[in-house]
C-alpha cells in the first residue's frame, strides 16, 4: 500500500506531501489539484518499465513546460511513493530526461508497474451506453482506461469464483453473482452479458425491478458509467491499487451514497482506492459510516484542496470524529447545501 505521496513542482502543487490510507477520497475546487494528484502518481506508474515521461498510457499531458509549477522558479518535476521502508520516485527535467530512484524490483515499483496489472486507472471519460462494446484484445488485462472493456472483461469471467472476503453475495461467489449484488443494491439493475458470435464485440443486457430486459440504450445513463467501476473494482485482486475518477457521474444522490459503501467494502478487502469525487454525498456517505460504526476510521483518508494567495494548492487533511462530525471544517468544503439553506432563511 502506498502510505505517502511526495510532488514537487506539478502543474498548481510547489510540494506536497500525501499520507494515504485504504481508501482515499481526494476532494476540492475546480482546479485545486485533485486531479493532478492522481496524474502525478500515474506518471510514477507508467515510468517504472518504460521512460514514458509525461506522456504515456496512462496520462498525456502535453510538455514540460506547461505542466511545471511557474511560481516556484525550479527545473525539476519530482514524484515519490513511500510504503513503508520502500521509496520509489522519478525526476523529470526538460527534454525528456528522466532519472529514477529507488529499487525497480521491490513490492511497490512492481505493483506500480503497468506490465504488472496491479494498477487500474479509470478516467472521468468513461464510454457510456453502447449497443454493442468490442473485445480486448491489447495486451493489457483488465477494464481500460475508460472502461471500454468492462462488458468484455465480465464476459470473459463472469464465472470466476472470488475471495470469500470480496463476496457479499453468500450463495454464489462468481465475479458475475457479485457483479448483480452491488448493481441491484446501488441502482436497482441487473446485467447479463453476452459475445456475439463470429464477431469481436459482446453485448449487455440490463433488467430493472420490473424485470423488463432491456438494451444498454435504453435505460439510465448511470448504470453504463457504474458498471465499469464495480466489474473493475471486483475483477481486481488484494494489494492491488485502484484509481476512479468521478466515481459518482450519472447517480442519483442514494446511489452515490451505496457506491461509496461498496468502495469502502472493497477498500476493506484488501485493496488501495483512490477517488476523486464532486459531490457531498460522497463525502457524508463516509460520515455517517464512521458513526455508524461501519466503516474503521483509521482506514480512510480526505484530502480537500484548494489554491492558496501564491495560486499554489493547499491541502488539507479532514478529521472526521464522533458521529461524523468535521473536527477541522475548511471554507468551501461541501458546505453550499447550509450557505443556500442560510440565504434561504435569511440568517
Amino acid at each position: 500500500m502506498i502510505d505517502c505521496l511526495k510532488i514537487e513542482n506539478f502543474k498548481s502543487i510547489s510540494q506536497m506531501e500525501l499520507h494515504s490510507r485504504k481508501f482515499n477520497i481526494l476532494s476540492g475546487t475546480n482546479s485545486s489539484g485533485k486531479s493532478s494528484v492522481l496524474q502525478a502518481l500515474l506518471i510514477l506508474a507508467q515510468n517504472m518499465d518504460m521512460e514514458y515521461g509525461i506522456n504515456g498510457p496512462l496520462v498525456s499531458i502535453g510538455e514540460f513546460r506547461e505542466i511545471k509549477n511557474l511560481n516556484i522558479g525550479k527545473d525539476k518535476i519530482r514524484i515519490f511513493a513511500e510504503s513503508g521502508k520502500d521509496s520509489i520516485g522519478v525526476e523529470l527535467e526538460e527534454d525528456s530526461k528522466i532519472s529514477f530512484y529507488g529499487n525497480k524490483t521491490s513490492m511497490l515499483a512492481k505493483k506500480l508497474c503497468i506490465r504488472n496489472n496491479k494498477l487500474h486507472y479509470l478516467s472521468c471519460n468513461r464510454v457510456g451506453s453502447q449497443d454493442i462494446y468490442y473485445k480486448n484484445r491489447t495486451m493489457e488485462k483488465g477494464v481500460g482506461l475508460n472502461g471500454e472493456y468492462a462488458i468484455d472483461f465480465l464476459e470473459d469471467n463472469k464465472d470466476e469464483p472470488l475471495e470469500e472476503k470480496l463476496c457479499k453475495e453468500k450463495d454464489n461467489y462468481t465475479l458475475n453473482a457479485q457483479v448483480n449484488y452491488w448493481m441491484k443494491y446501488i441502482i436497482g439493475a441487473n446485467i447479463s452479458v453476452e459475445g456475439i458470435i463470429g464477431t469481436d464485440a459482446v453485448k449487455a443486457r440490463y433488467s430493472m425491478t420490473d424485470g423488463i430486459i432491456s438494451r444498454p440504450q435504453n435505460v439510465g445513463s448511470g448504470i453504463s458509467y457504474l458498471i465499469s467501476i464495480v466489474v473493475m473494482c471486483l475483477g481486481s485482486e488484494k494489494n492491488d491499487i485502484l484509481i476512479i475518477e468521478n466515481p459518482e457521474i450519472h447517480l442519483h444522490p442514494l446511489s452515490q451514497s451505496r457506491l461509496c459503501e461498496f468502495l469502502y467494502f472493497v477498500a476493506d478487502s484488501g485493496r488501495q482506492i483512490f477517488v476523486e469525487p464532486h459531490s457531498d454525498h460522497i463525502f457524508n456517505a463516509v460520515r455517517v459510516g464512521i458513526a455508524n460504526q461501519k466503516m474503521e476510521k483509521g482506514y480512510i483518508a480526505v484530502n480537500f484542496f484548494r489554491l492558496g494567495s501564491d495560486n499554489c494548492t493547499r491541502n488539507y487533511e479532514i478529521e472526521i470524529g464522533k458521529y461524523g462530525k468535521i473536527e477541522n471544517p475548511i471554507p468551501d468544503m461541501f458546505d453550499q447545501f447550509q450557505i443556500d439553506l442560510e440565504r434561504m432563511l435569511g440568517v
